[in-house]
C-alpha cells in the first residue's frame, strides 16, 4: 500500500532525470517532506508564541489552553510518583528551569514533558526507520546518524538552551546585585522606610525590579515577602540581596554601610575568580578541540613529503 501511494506520488513530480538512481529520488523527496513539515511546525510555533503575548487572548483558547497546562501536570506528577528515579532527575530539572526563569512563562513540569515528549517520539521516529528500511529495502541495520541527530535535538537542545539562558541570567542578576547594594548604600542617608529603601534600590536594575514584592504583600509579613522574592530568583544572588536588606533592617545605618563595602568587595573579587577559571576553560577546551584537528591535518600534509624525502635518500643509497 505504501508504495503503491509512493509510486503514484513519484508519478506526479516533475522529471528526477537529474538524481541518479531511485533511491535518491526518494531520499531527496523525503528531505523535502521533513523540510516542509519543520517549517509547518516552526511557523505555527511562532505563531501561537505572537497570541500568547498580546493582549487580547480570546477566552476561550485561554481556558482551553489552561485546562492543557493543568492535565500536563497532572499527569506528569502522577507518573514521577511511580518512578523515583524521574523523580531525582526532575528536582535537578526543575532547579535548572528556576534558574533560567522559567523562559516563555513555562512551567518546569510543562518542560519536562516537552522532553519526554521528544525522546518518545525519537524512539518512534527511528523504529519506524528500521521497520522501512527492513520491508521496503531489505537492510537490517540500525539509523544511528537519525538517532544521534534526534536525541540531541529533543534531549540537548532543550538542556544546553536551558544552560545557556541560566548562565545569562546569572550575569544579568550579579550586576544587578552590585548595583542594587551601591544603590542601596547611597539611600541609607535619606531615612527612608523600608519598603521604600527597596523598591528605589532595585527599580533602577535590569532583573531585579521584577522581584520587588507588592505593597500590600510587604505589610502583611515583610519576612513571608522576602522569602518569596528569594525562591523566585532562584539563585544565590537572591540569597544575598535578601539577606542583606535584613541587615539593613536590623542594624544601625553606619554597621549596613560597613557590610555593603564589605560585601560588594568580596563579590567583585568573586567575580574576577570566576572570570579567571573561565578564561582556563577556555583555553582547555581550545586545546582539545583545536590543535588536535590541526596536527592531524600538518601530518596529513607533510606525509607525502616525508615518503618523497624517504625515497629520494634510498636513491642516493
Amino acid at each position: 500500500m505504501f508504495q503503491l501511494w509512493w509510486d503514484e506520488l513519484s508519478s506526479r513530480l516533475p522529471d528526477w532525470a537529474w538524481l541518479p538512481s531511485p533511491a535518491s529520488e526518494r531520499l531527496w523527496l523525503m528531505g523535502m517532506i521533513g523540510i516542509s513539515l519543520s517549517l509547518t511546525f516552526f511557523f505555527l510555533f511562532a505563531l501561537l508564541l505572537s497570541i500568547r503575548k498580546k493582549r487580547h487572548i480570546r477566552p476561550v483558547f485561554d481556558y482551553q489552553l489552561r485546562k492543557l497546562r493543568e492535565r500536563i501536570q497532572m499527569g506528569t506528577s502522577q507518573r514521577m510518583q511511580k518512578w523515583n528515579w524521574e523523580e531525582r532527575w526532575f528536582q535537578w530539572f526543575a532547579d535548572l528551569v528556576k534558574q533560567a526563569g522559567k523562559p516563555y512563562g513555562i512551567e518546569p513540569v510543562e518542560w519536562w514533558f516537552l522532553i519526554f515528549g521528544g525522546v518518545m517520539l525519537t524512539i518512534i521516529v527511528v523504529f519506524g526507520q528500521i521497520l522501512i528500511d527492513f520491508f521496503l529495502y531489505g537492510r537490517k541495520g540500525f539509523p544511528l546518524v537519525l538517532f544521534s541527530l534526534s536525541v540531541f535535538l529533543s534531549l540537548g537542545l532543550p538542556i544546553w538552551y536551558l544552560k545557556w539562558k541560566a548562565n545569562q541570567r546569572r550575569t544579568v542578576l550579579f550586576y544587578d546585585l552590585l548595583r542594587a547594594i551601591s544603590r542601596l548604600g547611597e539611600l541609607l542617608e535619606f531615612q527612608l522606610s523600608h519598603y521604600e529603601l527597596i523598591r528605589r534600590s532595585l527599580i533602577s536594575t535590569r532583573k531585579l525590579k521584577d522581584y520587588i514584592p507588592r505593597i500590600d504583600e510587604w505589610n502583611a509579613s515583610p519576612t513571608r515577602a522576602l522569602q518569596r522574592m528569594e525562591e523566585e530568583i532562584g539563585l544565590k544572588e537572591g540569597v544575598l540581596l535578601t539577606n542583606t536588606i535584613r541587615y539593613a533592617m536590623e542594624n544601625s545605618v553606619e554597621s549596613t554601610k560597613l557590610h555593603l563595602v564589605r560585601l560588594e568587595g568580596s563579590l567583585r573579587l568573586l567575580r574576577q575568580e570566576e572570570e579567571r577559571m573561565r578564561t582556563k576553560r577556555l583555553e582547555l577546551s581550545f586545546s582539545l578541540w583545536v590543535i588536535p584537528p590541526f596536527v592531524i591535518a600538518f601530518v596529513c600534509l607533510a606525509f607525502p613529503w616525508y615518503r618523497y624525502l624517504l625515497e629520494m635518500i634510498d636513491g642516493l643509497m
